[in-house]
């Protein structure tokens, strides 16, 4: 071979380990930050799911899996609670302002000598009205925050409703895009696949120059690294699907 040909394939090894070192770096600064989050020492290993199938889960019906995974989420039942709050506030001052009626009935036994005769019984009934009217304005104005505060947690809860099912609708496309992009990679994978095959044979029979030989293997291989990429976008997909349903997969 002519000098230009060694010249390109030393370029090509190089590129190649400027990939690998860049690929090393992320493996470290990846397993650190995973690490950080567990609060582990920073260089300690963990096992990486290899597999590469790919999930046969489909949504064709976005708008029911929204309506069934719209209620699980902790953001709503928090504000369900604390309307449930507001509601007792708001019963709490109402019965502040109204008039409080209280019944006493007293028994006793009275006279010189303990006796449990009929003359030594007592009985003692009262009926006691109280109404705090200097207060009244306070209470009524307690009573209205409340129903202020809650209509403003109930507007605020439509909000967070119309946000929540928005982002399950988005994780939802983004899936079914990451599913589809990735059935494109597959296909370029073995169109690729048997086009290096074919040039392959035809450089080894000198019938192509190497330039269209390398070329078609760096096809080849791109491809196949964009299908590995791929399937991993997919598994993120499905991590963001899983946080905004908030469900809980069983990755055995």
């Amino acid at each position: 071979v002519t000098e230009e040909v060694l010249l390109r394939s030393k370029a090509a090894y190089s590129q190649l380990k400027s990939q690998i070192s860049l690929a090393d770096r992320d493996i470290q600064l990846t397993r650190a930050y995973f690490n950080f989050l567990l609060n582990r020492p920073l260089d300690q290993e963990f096992r990486v799911d290899r597999k590469t199938t790919v999930p046969a889960e489909t949504f064709t019906d976005p708008a029911r899996l929204i309506r069934k995974a719209a209620g699980d989420r902790l953001e709503l039942k928090q504000m369900d609670h604390a309307i449930s709050i507001q509601d007792h506030m708001i019963k709490l001052h109402r019965s502040a302002i109204l008039p409080r009626i209280t019944a006493v009935l007293d028994y006793g036994i009275q006279g010189e000598k303990y006796s449990l005769s009929g003359d030594s019984d007592y009985w003692m009934g009262s009926l006691v009205l109280s109404w705090n009217l200097f207060n009244f304005g306070r209470d009524r104005a307690k009573m209205k925050q409340a129903v202020y505060e809650k209509k403003s947690l109930q507007t605020q809860k439509k909000a967070l409703d119309l946000k929540i099912k928005l982002e399950i609708k988005q994780a939802i496309y983004n899936l079914n895009t990451a599913r589809k992009t990735l059935k494109a990679n597959d296909d370029l994978v073995k169109t690729t696949a048997r086009a290096f095959d074919i040039i392959e044979k035809k450089y080894r029979a000198g019938t192509v120059p190497q330039i269209e030989y390398l070329q078609s293997r760096r096809d080849y291989t791109d491809a196949k690294l964009s299908r590995s990429i791929q399937l991993y976008d997919l598994y993120i997909r499905m991590a963001e699907l899983d946080k905004e349903t908030a469900k809980k997969r069983n990755r055995g």
